[in-house]
């Protein structure tokens, strides 16, 4: 069994992880993504049978067409292009990423933001996006913010992130334990920033922590990110590149072949 979180959700209180105890301690294997979900299912008693295993990463052949723009090679028109990316959502933090595009702009540094937030079939997505539009005319950010609410397969879509300078992911809370859109913007190749959530700790060593989740800080972290210099750009693309080779689809398919194949025998050696 493979669990993409452990968290117990607060809008279902009948719904609790202790629940589950008695079965999943039958599995032979009880596999979690991060850290934090393993030692939860440490504390309710389920130890022998569990194991951590990475939430996997796309390998995008385009990733060194990414490396080329966000190293220099090529430069966007004189501005830094920001993406935001995921389902349009109210956890997602884009309110707030909007108000610090509009600090960083009254600052008079040249930011750009490309909101790639599909719209989720939900009237709760149609009101954020709703809000989103609203929010952007009463700051007066229509010249540099744009809006694309397209949900595109995997090619378009990393061709489309792999032209940010940096993609953002400002997120204030959610129940998730890990995300497959943050490792999406990782296997574009572009820089990735996020806000110091649990979410986000299985990619720590391929993302930038931003100072945290208001406005403000949101600003300050991506000014600090806009002045970096090369040595920190080298450190980072070293950290994020290695983070990839490890985590590439066929990499965690191995470990998780392996993982198959031994516990397999071991049935065998038991039932003999």
């Amino acid at each position: 069994v493979v669990l993409h979180s452990t968290f117990d959700p607060p809008e279902f209180p009948d719904r609790r992880l202790k629940r589950l105890k008695e079965a999943l301690s039958m599995c032979d294997r009880v596999l979690a993504h991060s850290p934090v979900d393993l030692n939860r299912l440490k504390d309710t008693g389920l130890i022998e049978n569990t194991a951590l295993i990475p939430h996997g990463l796309l390998d995008w052949s385009g990733r060194e067409a990414a490396d080329d723009v966000n190293k220099g090679v090529i430069q966007n028109a004189g501005y830094f292009l920001l993406s935001s990316f995921g389902f349009f959502l109210p956890h997602k933090g884009l309110e707030q990423l909007l108000d610090a595009i509009a600090i960083l702009k009254e600052q008079g540094l040249p930011v750009r933001l490309k909101m790639l937030n599909a719209e989720y079939p939900a009237e709760i997505s149609r009101a954020a996006i709703s809000e989103i539009r609203s929010k952007i005319e009463k700051l007066g950010l229509a010249d540099c913010v744009v809006i694309d609410t397209t949900y595109y397969n995997d090619g378009d879509c990393l061709e489309r992130l792999a032209q940010s300078r940096l993609i953002i992911f400002p997120y204030q809370q959610t129940n998730e334990s890990s995300s497959a859109a943050v490792r999406h913007a990782v296997a574009s190749g572009a820089p990735v920033a996020v806000t110091p959530l649990s979410i986000f700790e299985d990619v720590r060593d391929a993302v930038i922590q931003l100072p945290g989740a208001k406005p403000e800080e949101l600003a300050e972290g991506i000014g600090r990110i806009m002045s970096w210099d090369q040595m920190q750009w080298r450190n980072y693309w070293d950290a994020a590149n290695s983070w990839r080779r490890a985590h590439y689809h066929v990499v965690i398919g191995k470990r998780l072949s392996a993982m198959i194949k031994a516990l397999y025998k071991d049935l065998l050696r038991r039932a003999s």
